[in-house]
């Protein structure tokens, strides 16, 4: 249990660490800004739902074949939209943030390790390309499906995906060395 917990603390202060980076320092998850965003601001406001919801542009037009199909060429011919949207105050903390950011790394590091620790025994670098498949499978699973569905941008997905990549090779690093099946008492 010691192992698990110290390779689940210090392999999520690694991938924080990396993501810290990749947002803040290398800046690889750029956005899109709009030429006028207090005008789009007042349409959100005047439009959205006072509680923050997931909105989509065009909307569900309906049931029947006719809506579809006129939902369909809306979406064709644009402007898209998916996002989320909180149309009043709200209360933004970053020390909170980044608390909630460190701790939600320590338990994706706690899950990948005790994956690694219901494995067959096997050497160093194959837990640590155990764990990056594993991260890469759990990116396949959250990131294509918005690619598919709602057309976020192949470059915003493989930045993604290297973020992952990246992340969690460095974690797994840490994380391998201190998880090691083969070291596991019975």
């Amino acid at each position: 249990m010691k192992k698990l917990l110290l390779s689940s603390l210090l392999g999520g202060f690694v991938a924080f660490l990396w993501y810290s980076l990749s947002w803040t320092v290398l800046h690889l998850h750029p956005t899109q800004k709009f030429t006028n965003e207090n005008a789009v601001a007042e349409v959100l406001k005047s439009n959205a739902a006072p509680e923050a919801g997931v909105y989509v542009l065009p909307g569900d037009r309906g049931e029947d074949e006719a809506a579809r199909n006129a939902q369909m060429k809306a979406m064709q011919d644009g402007p898209f939209l998916f996002g989320v949207v909180r149309s009043g105050p709200h209360a933004f903390s970053m020390p909170a943030s980044i608390v909630k950011s460190l701790l939600s790394q320590m338990v994706c590091a706690f899950l990948f390790a005790s994956l690694l620790l219901c494995t067959r025994p096997m050497n160093y670098g194959a837990r640590v390309f155990f764990i990056l498949q594993t991260a890469l499978l759990a990116g396949l699973l959250c990131h294509l499906p918005p690619m598919i569905w709602w057309g976020m941008p192949t470059t915003w997905v493989l930045r993604e995906f290297l973020d992952l990549a990246v992340a969690w090779t460095l974690a797994g690093l840490v994380i391998a060395k201190f998880a090691n099946p083969s070291q596991t008492k019975p």
